[in-house]
């Protein structure tokens, strides 16, 4: 019987940038043939089987091993700074799906699955535990299944594996080797400037329509130069409204996936769920999801322009969208209460006080700015926060 590790989940979002989910860029160019190799023709394992290199330009601080699949295809091993996570493309198009499985002979490793957006593509949204890649190291055979459907299965077995992974993980902590230079973190996307170069911070942001529209919170991309997205890359402000707190954003693509919004604003007292990527490195690679319920329907001192809720936030959280049980958005994600600030001037550490702005307020800024969006009734949307990592996304501003 394999042995099965938790569900992980998603990219983050790191203050400064450039450090966590950095690999995760444009699939098509993380799999083109090219991608990873100093020389972009590729540097072929001793073994004569894996492609080992480092990236270049956007792909600089991360490294990538490929290895051909009988009858077509690829799988990856992607690394930066040591860590490491995997992707496949497959000879046929992918049909998405929610639950990915990666299993050896003797581990079975859960994760969330992302696709790229011609369907050509799935990869890992964030960094495998040390127990899933000791079993891929060992390994005879790797098969990827999503929805309980095999969409590769790759013999490994005399291939270098050992080596390959041994050189991606060299490679991603900068080291030179038969593969030819290490990654380069200074080299990357942001055009040569090192990560203290840059001042700003990140947020979280969601799809409210398949092609790309979005929605975050204002304070995120006030004064941004430059707003990216490690998953989606540049993205535009469309509209922000600082006094409402709301942003209206355009990726380059989607992920075929948005929230409806709620056609009524929340209820005292309905469980409610939040998702963002907050403080970075600190919680780890991934989405994270918070639960609670709405605990006031005002803010401080009775501004009805945002609503209190339960669930723990973080920095990081802000622009994310919070949903109702049954998968409807209600708020955005705004703020939370300083707690330092409140025990100053009472004495007392309140907990868990955070605030959202209401969907109301989000339909009225969409509609003023002539941006269509789907609406759901209360009950009934299908997805509640197993769709959430599909439509969820970091963004971080550089000023």
């Amino acid at each position: 019987m394999a042995k099965r590790a938790g569900i992980q989940s998603g990219g983050a979002a790191i203050k400064g940038f450039r450090g966590l989910a950095a690999w995760v860029v444009v699939v098509s160019v993380v799999f083109a043939p090219a991608a990873g190799a100093a020389d972009r023709d590729g540097v072929l394992a001793k073994e004569g089987f894996w492609t080992v290199g480092a990236g270049v330009g956007r792909n600089a601080d991360k490294c990538l091993a490929t290895v051909p699949v009988k009858g077509g295809g690829l799988f990856a091993l992607m690394a930066s700074q040591g860590r490491i996570t995997f992707g496949i493309r497959p000879k046929d198009r992918l049909r998405p799906g929610r639950e990915g499985v990666l299993e050896t002979e003797a581990y079975a490793y859960d994760f969330q699955p992302s696709f790229g957006k011609d369907g050509s593509d799935l990869y890992f949204d964030g960094y495998m535990s040390k127990n899933a890649v000791a079993a891929i190291r060992l390994a005879k055979a790797i098969r990827v299944s999503v929805d309980h459907r095999v969409v590769q299965a790759v013999a490994v077995e005399n291939t270098g594996l050992e080596q390959a992974l041994d050189a991606v993980i060299d490679c991603s902590n900068g080291k030179r080797g038969w593969w030819g230079k290490g990654a380069d973190a200074a080299q990357a996307s942001d055009g040569g400037r090192r990560d203290d170069e840059h001042s700003g911070g990140s947020g979280s942001a969601f799809f409210i329509s398949a092609d790309g529209v979005a929605v975050t919170a204002a304070h995120v991309v006030k004064g941004c130069g430059k707003l990216d997205s490690p998953r989606w890359g540049a993205i535009k402000v469309l509209a922000a409204d600082p006094r409402a707190d709301l942003a209206i954003l355009k990726a380059p693509a989607g992920s075929g996936q948005f929230v409806p919004l709620r056609a009524r604003g929340p209820r005292l007292g309905e469980n409610m769920a939040a998702a963002g990527y907050p403080l970075g490195e600190l919680l780890g690679a991934g989405l994270k999801i918070t639960t609670g319920v709405v605990s006031g329907l005002s803010g401080p001192q009775g501004d009805r322009g945002l609503f209190q809720l339960s669930a723990p936030i973080q920095p990081g959280n802000s622009g994310g969208p919070v949903i109702d049980s049954d998968g409807a958005l209600i708020g955005v994600v705004a703020a939370k209460l300083d707690e330092l600030k409140v025990v100053d001037a009472t004495g007392i550490f309140p907990q868990n006080i955070n605030f959202a702005v209401p969907v109301s307020i989000l339909q009225s800024f969409l509609d003023e700015n002539g941006v269509a969006y789907k609406t759901a009734a209360a009950t009934g949307v299908a997805g509640a926060t197993t769709a959430m990592p599909g439509y969820t996304f970091a963004v971080v501003c550089t000023r």
